[in-house]
């Protein structure tokens, strides 16, 4: 009965823990939606402007050999890769339903027809344009006009009298 007893309270126990046990909070479940596919940037000519150009797995000489092109050959360049600029994205498949990717140099390729390549306008220099101010003009010299409201003061003149003849005798 004792043993009975211990597993009867043992198993409260565990039971008692297990119940009471600290049990992290769900996260949250909300649905996120499926990713949309990327579309693929629009395809653009170019012709292989040497006798054997190759297409590789990617952007470097030392990766693998997919293919070799001719002069003349069309490809389809995608866009330059992100990495290493010197290098295009090229479609083998241009199917609508896959792409097979591949590389090539921009040394072995050119555009048929380029997008223009916008130049650098000129701006007009700048010239000194005078800014109107408060700056008083001068002023013209003062002229001798006169003032009619004080009367002109007489000045008296003198005037010769007659000198009475010289008698000599």
């Amino acid at each position: 009965m004792a043993a009975e007893l211990q597993g009867i309270v043992g198993a409260t126990e565990v039971a008692f823990a297990t119940a009471t046990a600290n049990v992290p909070p769900t996260a949250n479940l909300r649905f996120t939606p499926a990713p949309t596919r990327t579309p693929i940037p629009a395809c653009q000519d170019f012709v292989v402007i040497v006798p054997e150009a190759i297409i590789r797995d990617c952007p470097d000489t030392a990766c693998a050999i997919r293919e070799v092109r001719h002069e003349g050959d069309v490809v389809c360049v995608l866009q330059r890769d992100y990495e290493s600029d010197e290098w295009y994205i090229v479609d083998l498949d241009q199917s609508a339903f896959f792409t097979d990717l591949a590389y090539m140099h921009e040394s072995i390729i050119r555009a048929l027809n380029p997008t223009p390549t916008p130049t650098i306008t000129p701006t007009p220099t700048l010239t000194d344009t005078p800014i109107p101010s408060d700056t008083p003009l001068p002023t013209p010299p003062p002229t001798d006009t006169p003032n009619t409201a004080t009367p002109p003061t007489r000045t008296p003149t003198f005037t010769p009298s007659p000198t009475p003849p010289l008698i000599i005798g």
